[in-house]
């Protein structure tokens, strides 16, 4: 059973081991902040961490998009990968930000990221079509209705 809490400025070290770690602690001091505030660029914003028997297994970050829309985006510690904490913590999420009001949930997969894609479908989420990032990934869209 996984546990979620809002990171803290406290928490920043446990994101050793995330894509998080190589951001500047700047970077990270002002996300943190922002999930403080539950407000990045006049949008719904909160950062989580994902916790397992007292241990740190990934985060997940929540995004409004508009007042209906929404993304939730968890990534999970390399040694603690195919246990099922995403899910967990996906369901625990979407409960959370329905419960807010959003409606929609959206997700842009990369296209070689198997096991968000299948994470994805077994959570009900119909795929939409691909497309490129800004920074030139491709991508899936996902969607699921909340």
């Amino acid at each position: 059973m996984i546990t979620l809490h809002p990171v803290t400025h406290k928490d920043i070290e446990k994101l050793n081991g995330l894509s998080y770690a190589n951001m500047t602690s700047s970077k990270k001091t002002e996300m943190v902040t922002a999930s403080e505030k539950e407000n990045y660029n006049g949008k719904f914003f909160k950062f989580l961490l994902i916790e397992a028997d007292g241990e740190t297994v990934g985060c997940i970050n929540i995004l409004g998009h508009s007042k209906s829309v929404v993304s939730v985006a968890p990534e999970i510690k390399v040694n603690f990968r195919e246990k099922g904490y995403a899910k967990q913590a996906k369901l625990k999420v979407i409960e959370y930000v329905k419960s807010l009001g959003y409606k929609i949930e959206y997700a842009g997969i990369k296209a070689d990221n198997f096991a968000s894609i299948r994470l994805h479908e077994s959570l009900g989420f119909e795929y939409v079509q691909d497309f490129f990032s800004i920074n030139g990934n491709e991508l899936k869209l996902y969607i699921k209705i909340l």
